[in-house]
């Protein structure tokens, strides 16, 4: 994220109040389109918000009605919140002032997808303005300058979250610990809108995913066999579960980081932190952002647009690599510290079993069958087992079925709940629903014979994972 206040500084006006933010060599453009903020501002003359930057929802719909308004103050307000609900930590207030006035109006192009973006890859900045998690901020380099005093263009015509020459409260709307104020609250019987809180005693709406808060791991089949119209049956399904989980307001802030995969893992919102052991080979192209382990968020609409936006024969991949989506998993929770109390549900959903896996041409060997058979049962001594075929070369397949299973165990035992949505497809066993009810934690398959079936899984899903 390239900081802004040296431009600031140029034509005559710093931020709200900042003290700090981080310099940078700023290009003409960016210049450019600072000083356009000054005359986006006059464009409000004489309009009074319908909302403000403290109720917009935490959305597109909710961004592009702030960034109509062209007004900083109201953008930084809702950017604000945006933090809070993503669980981060605001450690420089100057550096969001001129991060806000990259996306304050409607002329700088941006959406709500690609603000989540630039805030989750300003991390890597030189002089970071946000940390993953309160107290993880960094000390500011001695080389980052500070910016005291000045404010940002007035917004005319405006009633203003902050009035102009005032400061925010830092980092948070709604002081933390606490409840939105009277007039944010909901009568009873509705839904809170988003990023408030519902007041005690009242009745969630019907559909509203209620239960301890998840952080959701969602990994999406992209291999060959999937073809187009399993695809298109795939992603269908997938926003309509997104919707159901993170839908009606989400008043538990459960949150979702979706993938889609084959022989890698890639994120919709990139969190440019790489799972460093696994990945296929062929699969290297930096677009992909391979095994990159994602950002979760709590808006639908972030998820279904990067769903709707995937283009399947752009993507599509000989593997099946369930491993894969484990490691990257386990990483993503590890380097999120956001999600340390939350429930970790990893929904994995595939036409296929396991091929092309982490290790799983090593695993025979390493650590060998009688260590792999005490933790999936003896294959070769059991003629029920799922991976069990009546033609020997395909027969309990270390490099396939029973990778597949074992890694599931492995990753299971470190506490996380697997959910499997098994599609089957013509290509594949017979075997193909127990070796994925293998692979599933217990009660947490969800099978459909095809893929037209699958549209009957969504309410299902819901019900479990909500009530629990």
């Amino acid at each position: 994220m390239v900081p802004i206040l040296l431009i600031l500084t140029t034509v005559g006006w710093a931020t709200e109040t900042d003290t700090d933010t981080c310099d940078s060599q700023a290009s003409s453009e960016q210049k450019g389109r600072a000083l356009l903020q000054i005359s986006a501002s006059s464009r409000t003359q004489g309009m009074q918000p319908a909302t403000s930057g403290l109720t917009a929802s935490l959305d597109q719909a909710g961004y592009a009605t702030i960034a109509e308004l062209c007004c900083s103050q109201e953008m930084k307000a809702y950017i604000n919140r945006v933090i809070d609900r993503q669980g981060w930590a605001l450690c420089h207030a100057g550096g969001l002032s001129g991060f806000t006035l990259f996306y304050d109006c409607t002329d700088d192009g941006q959406t709500y997808l690609s603000l989540l973006k630039d805030l989750t890859e300003s991390f890597k900045d030189d002089c970071p303005f946000l940390a993953a998690s309160p107290g993880t901020c960094k000390p500011k380099d001695p080389k980052c300058p500070e910016y005291p005093g000045g404010t940002f263009p007035p917004c005319i015509g405006v009633s203003t979250t902050t009035p102009p020459g005032t400061t925010a409260p830092p980092s948070t709307t709604t002081p933390p610990g606490t409840t939105a104020p009277p007039s944010t609250t909901t009568p009873p019987g509705t839904t809170a809108p988003p990023g408030t809180t519902a007041p005690p005693g009242t009745t969630s709406s019907p559909g509203v995913c209620s239960g301890p808060k998840m952080d959701i791991f969602m990994a999406i089949d992209a291999s060959k066999s999937v073809e187009k119209e399993g695809w298109a049956a795939q992603t269908k399904f997938a926003i309509e579960l997104v919707d159901k989980l993170l839908g009606s307001g989400n008043p538990q802030g459960h949150r979702i980081n979706a993938h889609w995969f084959n022989g890698i893992t890639s994120p919709l919102i990139p969190a440019k932190v790489k799972e460093p052991t696994g990945g296929n080979k062929k699969q290297t192209d930096p677009s992909l952002n391979p095994n990159d382990i994602g950002t979760f968020v709590s808006t639908p609409t972030d998820v279904r647009n990067g769903i709707e936006a995937l283009d399947y024969p752009n993507i599509r991949f000989g593997a099946t690599d369930h491993p894969q989506v484990y490691l990257t998993a386990d990483f993503a929770y590890k380097n999120t510290p956001s999600t340390t109390n939350n429930k970790k549900i990893v929904i994995l959903i595939t036409d296929g079993e396991t091929h092309s896996g982490d290790k799983c041409g090593d695993l025979e060997k390493n650590p060998g069958k009688n260590e792999v058979y005490k933790v999936i049962k003896n294959c070769d001594a059991n003629s029920n087992h799922p991976c069990r075929r009546q033609d020997p070369k395909f027969s309990c397949d270390f490099k396939k079925c029973v990778c597949g299973m074992y890694k599931a165990e492995e990753f299971k035992k470190k506490g996380y709940t697997l959910v499997v949505v098994a599609i089957q497809n013509g290509n594949h066993a017979t075997l193909f629903e127990a070796q994925m009810k293998e692979m599933a934690s217990p009660d947490r398959l969800y099978f459909a014979k095809d893929f037209n079936a699958l549209s009957t899984l969504a309410a299902d899903i819901q019900t479990d994972l909500c009530a629990s």
